[in-house]
């Protein structure tokens, strides 16, 4: 992820439109394969290309993201998982324009803890297929001490602090704020959940949640991701440097 997520350097506000296992000779029963983690691999678009993509895929739901500037698309949804096979549902996001331009659907199997790799159709016409491999970023743990600091965005919009306990707070040039918390999921896994509030931003003002994760730049864990999701389906999306 080093080497590719700092082209990702925006802030993405934009509004969207609206198994069990198989039994064994014993008896006992075969649990889904987990996809939970960071992935980083490519995704081949049918006369467009092979691209860097990053995923995060935890609790059901599923982020895809450019990492190479040049496929510009988030694809946010959910996942189900039925044995190793994994179907989800997203809707595609401009990462440049912010806003909503269809919705793709995504098979797959599950090598867990290995890799991802399936295909993909969209609405609009676009297929292709995919594979990510299980990042290195996900082996070295969470702790909220390593997140916890000061962050600056790297699109320049946004400040963000997060203290010893969690708290997050930020702000920026407009005057729209958030506060809300940072959790730990697993101290194993670096997915942290994040929990905010966004108050004086007009029409964005709510609640959201969704994950983030820490990765590299220059030096260990110097890097933040985070996206989050509201009720309306609005996401917000940024990267952030430590400050």
């Amino acid at each position: 992820m080093k080497r590719h997520v700092l082209v990702l350097a925006m802030t993405l506000i934009v509004t969207g439109c609206g198994g069990g296992g198989s039994g064994s000779s014993s008896g006992s029963i075969t649990p889904p394969a987990d996809p939970t983690g960071i992935w980083e691999g490519y995704l081949a678009v049918a006369g467009d290309g092979v691209h860097d993509v990053g995923g995060l895929l935890i609790e059901g739901n599923l982020y895809f993201f450019s990492t190479d500037g040049f496929y510009t698309t988030l694809h946010a949804g959910t996942y189900a998982v039925s044995g190793n096979r994994l179907d989800a549902g997203t809707i595609d996001y401009d990462l440049f324009t912010g806003f909503a331009i269809g919705q793709t659907d995504f098979h797959a199997t599950v090598d867990e803890g290995v890799n991802i790799s399936g295909t993909f159709a969209s609405a609009s016409g676009a297929s292709g297929s995919f594979s990510l491999d299980y990042s290195a970023d996900n082996l070295r743990g969470a702790s909220l001490t390593w997140i916890g600091g000061n962050w600056l965005s790297n699109f320049g919009v946004e400040s963000v602090s997060i203290d010893s306990l969690g708290n997050f707070s930020s702000a920026n040039l407009s005057g729209c704020s958030a506060h809300g918390s940072v959790r730990l999921i697993d101290p194993g896994i670096n997915i942290y959940r994040l929990s905010l509030t966004l108050v004086f931003c007009g029409v964005l003002d709510g609640a959201y949640s969704g994950y983030a994760f820490l990765t590299d730049n220059l030096v260990f864990n110097d890097t933040l991701v985070y996206v989050v999701r509201n009720a309306d389906r609005t996401v917000i999306f940024d990267v952030l440097t430590r400050s």
